[in-house]
């Protein structure tokens, strides 16, 4: 990566990508050491001075700097060829990663300080690591020609061996760039990250919400978090991230606390989404207290430690894919819903984070492509979470349609006037020993030689003879605005009531009840009756009385049903016999 040099002459090559200079590409110097006046050019006579021949630039790396916990100032140049074209318009500096502490002159003028140091000189205030900066260069600064840029920068040897400190220097291979401030804006912006971030804040929120309504489909909690955690990923990868704190270091802790976090979230969504009433098991819950605990360790040890912690937990996370990847095989072997759409997406995901972890280590290029991979996977969450919640809602509206059956064959046996009678808006709230006194009227009718006639039919027959008896005459009580209580083998015993139920012919309950029993004998005398009962006759007597009464229900939790009890009812069903005694229809 670099040749050992002591001498300060250097040949700069500009190369052009459009308006825009690759820096990396052009011949840099740098030195292990900085004083006041190395902006302008350094010392002929200065020794140490390193040719430059590519990037990435760490610089405890190039330098070749001892461990240890003190901190260092380096010293790094080139020149960029301007031509006048180029002075036309307004010139930045692009930088895809600078850090740890930093200040960049160019022609000798200082375009932006970041480096913030003690008194003694000897520690830093805050780290200042930027992501995508761009460094706009005065126009008073530039000319046609060779510039001069110089770069001071300040930071920590690296503290153990596995790892040089790469927060400290160009720490990318490529991508850094001189050029039209215009273009390196736009360079910076990225507006498919921050609609990505967008989206994954909204799922979060939304299955957080979702969680809250419904406490028992807890995989809408986990997912929501780690989509959520994918937001925070996104976010300090932006450069307005940088700007909201100012020691920088919190940018990066976040970034390597919410990757960790992400591991255990997606653990527990697999879990609660396909074994929801299953304990976890041992290979998850380590996977979770061991990311975790890295987590953590990213929030709280001191950050000097932290690159080192973050190899350690890419190294660790190789395994972590690999138990993933085996559940969900697992979960495809058992032909569950959904595995095979999760299967693809996690997979797909599983690479990206491969690709960033050997990138990271090794490449150097910047450019992650596991957030760009999440989106597959986060729409692939989503549909089928969606699929599930159609399946569901599906199975909700068939439920509904059974429960609607099971509702009308209730009424079926039990009325609803009942029911409104008891106070209760449902068959669900009905229990034992429910009951209220009333005033009603009682009509008790009962079929004359039914046994003899029945004895001649088949039990087929009889039923079909039986219920064209009672579809006859059940519509002119209901048409009276009384109410069958029950079917007593061939006989009905019905209710008429006031309660609720205004008669618009000014009729009250009695007056209805004997207007019904006028209308059910007179249709006995009609020729479809004659026709049903082959000319037998009329075949019932009706008898009526009006009174208090007791209505509820009797039975056990198992088995209820609805009856009226009290003299009234006993009566009406008396003077029923008497309508035979004394041959009266009613």
């Amino acid at each position: 990566m670099v040749s050992v040099s002591c001498s300060a002459e250097f040949a700069p090559v500009a190369t052009k990508s459009g308006t825009m200079i690759a820096l990396e590409k052009l011949a840099w110097q740098g030195v292990a050491d900085y004083q006041p006046g190395y902006e302008r050019g350094f010392p002929r006579t200065l020794s140490g001075v390193r040719q430059i021949e590519s990037f990435p630039v760490i610089l405890n790396s190039v330098f070749q700097i001892e461990r240890g916990d003190q901190l260092r100032q380096f010293s790094l140049r080139t020149s960029v060829q301007l031509s006048e074209s180029d002075l036309q318009n307004s010139q930045a500096l692009y930088f895809p990663w600078i850090g740890e502490a930093w200040e960049v002159y160019w022609n000798g003028q200082l375009l932006q300080n970041e480096l913030y140091l003690n008194e003694q000189g000897t520690q830093l205030k805050a780290r200042r690591i930027f992501r995508r900066m761009v460094v706009p260069i005065r126009p008073d600064a530039l000319r046609i020609g060779p510039n001069d840029l110089f770069i001071h920068f300040a930071g920590y040897q690296a503290p153990g061996p596995l790892e040089n400190n790469t927060n400290s220097g160009l720490v990318f291979k490529d991508g850094y760039f001189a050029g039209s401030l215009d273009r390196l804006l736009a360079l910076q912006s990225r507006t498919f990250n921050l609609v990505l971030l967008t989206s994954f804040l909204f799922f979060g929120i939304y299955h957080i919400f979702i969680y809250f309504k419904r406490y028992q489909d807890r995989y809408n909690l986990f997912f929501g978090l780690f989509s959520i955690g994918m937001a925070l990923d996104l976010f300090t990868g932006l450069a307005y991230a940088h700007t909201v704190f100012f020691d920088t270091s919190w940018v990066n802790r976040l970034k390597y606390a919410s990757q960790a976090s992400l591991v255990s979230f997606y653990m527990l969504f697999l879990h609660h989404y396909f074994h929801s009433s299953a304990k976890l098991r041992f290979s998850q819950k380590l996977i979770i207290a061991h990311t975790t605990v890295m987590a953590l360790g990213f929030l709280l040890l001191p950050f000097r430690y932290s690159e080192s912690w973050l190899i350690i937990f890419q190294l660790g996370l190789l395994p972590v894919l690999i138990v993933i990847f085996l559940q969900m095989l697992r979960l495809l072997l058992e032909r569950r819903k959904d595995s095979l759409l999760l299967f693809g997406s996690t997979l797909a995901m599983a690479l990206g984070v491969v690709y960033d972890i050997m990138d990271d280590m090794f490449l150097k290029t910047g450019m992650h492509i596991a957030p760009y991979m999440s989106l597959s996977f986060q729409f692939s969450l989503v549909l089928f979470i969606a699929n599930r919640f159609l399946r569901v809602q599906s199975e909700s509206e068939q439920l509904n349609i059974e429960l609607a059956r099971q509702k009308e064959a209730f009424h079926r046996f039990v009325p609803t006037e009942f029911l409104e009678h008891l106070g209760r808006n449902s068959p669900g709230e009905i229990l034992p020993g429910d009951s209220n006194f009333y005033e009603m009227s009682v009509l008790f009718c009962d079929m004359r030689s039914f046994t003899r006639i029945s004895e001649d039919m088949s039990p087929s027959d009889t039923f079909a003879f039986l219920n064209g008896y009672l579809r006859r005459l059940v519509p002119i009580i209901q048409q009276y605005r009384g109410f069958v209580d029950k079917y007593v083998g061939d006989a009905i015993l019905a209710l008429f009531s006031e309660r609720d139920r205004k008669s618009p012919d000014g009729l009250n309950p009695a007056e209805s009840a004997v207007q019904a029993a006028i209308a059910m004998c007179r249709l006995s005398t009609g020729p479809d009756w004659k026709q049903m009962t082959n000319n037998v006759g009329p075949l019932f007597g009706i008898g009526i009385n009006t009174g208090p009464l007791v209505m509820g229900t009797v039975g056990s939790s198992k088995r209820l049903d609805t009856t009226v009890i009290g003299d009234t009812v006993n009566i009406a069903s008396r003077l029923e016999h008497l309508s035979a005694l004394y041959h009266s229809r009613i």
